[in-house]
This record gives C-alpha cells, structure tokens and sequence, in this order.
C-alpha cells in the first residue's frame, strides 16, 4: 500500500499487515495543487503511477486538470501523461454532479469514466473498451438538498463569492461516484445510493446541517472490462485499495473517528 506524504514529499510503503516496508523520496519534483488529492497506483512494470492535479481554476467547484505521473522504485520521474482532451479536463465538481473519473491500469493505460451516463473506457492501446450499463437514478432527499443550503449560507457569511455560479444538487446523483483498478486489473466502480444521515456538522454561529453518507456498492469487471459481481457493504466503510480478494479501508466511527482496517472478499 502507497501513501503520499507532503513533508517532506515522498511516498511510504507499507505491506499487507500494515507494516513499514520504506519510504521514497521524490527526487524529481512533481507539483501538486494545494489542497488536491493524489491518487497512486501500483502496476506491472514495477512503477508507481500517480494521479495528480496540476491546477485549478478561479473558481473552486470547477474540477481540476490532472496529469498521470510515472515513478521508479527510487523515486525517480520517468514518463507523464495527461489521458483527457483539453475539453474534457474540467467540469462542475459537486458531492452528486457528474464528472470525469479516472484510475490507472496495472496493464498500462488510463481508465476514462464519465458518470452524466453509467460510461467507462479502458484506453487500451491496442483499441478502447467500452464499459456500459445501466444506471437506478437515485434521488437527491431534500435533507441532502438542505445541507448544501446551509453550506452556502454559512460560505455566504464568510466572504465567499463564487457561489452563484456553483450549481445547486441535482434531483438525481450521478451514475457512479468513483473507480478503483485493482492490482491484478479488476475495475471497481462505486454507484451512489440513499444517503444514510450519521451525524450533524456544527459551523458555528446557530449554523448545523446533517451528514450523510452512502452504503458501499460497488460492480466488479474483470481486467478485459467483463462484469464479474456486484459487492456490498456497511456505509462506514471507505474502500481505498484493492489487492486480489484483499480490500483495505478506512472507517468512521460514531465519534468521527478514523480506522484503516482490512476486509476479504468472499
């Protein structure tokens, strides 16, 4: 398992069990964009590839461009590709909006998702494969639509000016929310669902809005882009790696506590 570390930038190895195998430093500089997440991932070849966001625009809710970074067992930046056309690199970014989604083939090439429509590409380089299926809307509860009104106000309240051209949440989520690859090239594609309030979120100032948070689903392909399964499981579990039958994730307690914790799946 790869974790990024900022300070100093580096990425930390640990093993199955969750012990320290090593720590590489990068050696070439990549730039991230301040408050963007890096995605990482292992593949065949022995490199780390990386998912990182190069930039973002004026206004916070447009999605950023991203770039995918190739790094050595030392660290050292080998190859950099951006997998989008220009056209398609931003978009609205929302809790249910749709978007582009992208993940990395252990086999070498990028998978392209678009969730307007349940509609995943792997950009193979010997011709593209088409994932489609169809798609249960789900509803948007007006809870959901409530939370995001008094995010608004109290982002009113503190200054904030772009809010106008951020759109309000659609009646119905996207087609998926995220997707995995999987070591050996297994594709995990999360669908939205009901959300489930868990808990309130005090912003101070007689503002508070409810959490809410959704049960794992997820449809399984085989590296080819075959359905295999559709697997299952409790909303407090936050899957963030996939290795053979081994899922590592991190879980929410009652208290917004913080686990990582290992499933298998049978």
């Amino acid at each position: 398992m790869a974790v990024r570390d900022n300070r100093p930038p580096s990425i930390i190895i640990f093993d199955s069990l969750g012990g320290f195998v090593r720590e590489w430093p990068l050696v070439d500089r990549v730039r991230f964009a301040e408050g963007l997440d890096v995605e990482m991932s292992a593949a065949r070849d022995g490199l780390i590839r990386l998912l990182v966001p190069t930039s973002r625009s004026a206004d916070m809710y447009d999605l950023p461009q991203y770039r995918f970074v190739a790094l050595t067992p030392t660290g050292q930046v080998v190859d950099s590709v951006s997998p989008l056309d220009p056209s398609q690199e931003t978009g609205v970014r929302g809790e249910y909006q749709p978007r582009i989604h992208l993940a990395w083939h252990p086999a070498g090439f990028p998978v392209v998702g678009s969730s307007e429509a349940y509609h995943i590409e792997l950009r193979r380089p010997d011709g593209a494969v088409t994932i489609e299926r169809h798609s249960e809307p789900i509803p948007v509860t007006e809870e959901e639509k409530e939370a995001d009104r008094v995010v608004r106000e109290w982002q009113r309240a503190r200054g904030a000016v772009d809010l106008e051209t951020r759109p309000a949440p659609p009646d119905f989520k996207a087609a998926f929310a995220r997707i995995l690859v999987a070591e050996t090239g297994e594709i995990w594609v999360f669908r939205h669902g009901m959300g489930e309030r868990w808990g309130t979120r005090d912003l101070g100032n007689g503002l508070a809005y409810p959490r809410f948070r959704e049960p794992v689903e997820a449809d399984v392909f085989d590296a080819e882009g075959r359905f295999i399964q559709t697997v299952r499981g409790a909303a407090s579990i936050d899957p963030k790696v996939i290795r053979g039958d081994t899922v590592w994730a991190v879980l929410t307690g009652a208290q917004e506590e913080h686990y990582v914790a290992r499933y298998l799946v049978r």
